[in-house]
Formats: structure tokens, C-alpha cells, sequence
């Protein structure tokens, strides 16, 4: 069996720090442009007002999945709504916040995933067989 050739060495080495400087690395999320019409302006410091939008979230009865106040991003866990025609949907809101010790902004988006009982229901059968 041969030895590791240096190169093959050093470029192991250098694929092992690369890839556990991308675990260390910390979420990009891209704080709202205050110049976009959907931006809510508030008119008190951005902590207070996470923690604000947070608790006024759990109040809707929303469960809060990620608070993460370092980089403005609060998102729940999708929870189900009725819509129109009986269809079902479970709908997550996601806030982006930012913002100094006196003034913040927000922005408010919703993902909405159509729920089918059925369908669900047929795939779980098909693949409990997978493992028979």
C-alpha cells in the first residue's frame, strides 16, 4: 500500500477546513430595505420590539419555531387554517425584522401548504410497504 502523497494530504486538509467553517458559519437572512412598501415602520427600539412581535404572534396562537433576534428572523411552525371551499391549508408566517436601539421595521410574509387527507393518507400506505 502506498503512502499519502503531500498534495492529497494538504488538499484533505483543506476540504475538511472548508467544510467545517461552513457548519461555524452563522444563517444569512437579509433584513428588510425600509424603502419597500411593504415594510411596517415601528416606532421603538428593536429589541422591545421582537420581543413585541413575538409574543403578539404566540397571542394568535402561533407556535414560534425560530427567534433568532441576531439576525431579525422570526418564523412559526405551520399551523392549519380552513380556506375557502373546504380546502385546508397549514400556513407559517415568517417576519423579518431590523432595526437600532430606537427605531425598527419589519416585514411580513406567509407560506401556505395545501393539506389533502387523502393523498397524505395513500402516500403513507405506499411507503410503510417499502420496508416489507
Amino acid at each position: 500500500m502506498k503512502p499519502i502523497s503531500t498534495f492529497l494530504s494538504c488538499s484533505l486538509a483543506l476540504v475538511i477546513v472548508v467544510a467545517l467553517m461552513g457548519c461555524v458559519a452563522s444563517p444569512m437572512v437579509d433584513q428588510p430595505d425600509r424603502s419597500v412598501a411593504d415594510v411596517i415602520d415601528l416606532r421603538i427600539g428593536y429589541p422591545e420590539a421582537f420581543d413585541r412581535v413575538v409574543r403578539a404572534l404566540e397571542r394568535e396562537g402561533y407556535e414560534i419555531e425560530t427567534a433568532d433576534e441576531r439576525v431579525g428572523l422570526i418564523r412559526t411552525t405551520p399551523k392549519p387554517r380552513e380556506g375557502a371551499g373546504g380546502v385546508t391549508y397549514k400556513v407559517a408566517v415568517i417576519v423579518r425584522m431590523g432595526g437600532t436601539g430606537r427605531e425598527s421595521w419589519l416585514a411580513v410574509d406567509q407560506i401556505a401548504i395545501p393539506m389533502f387527507p387523502e393523498e397524505e393518507r395513500r402516500i403513507k400506505d405506499l411507503l410503510k410497504g417499502v420496508a416489507r
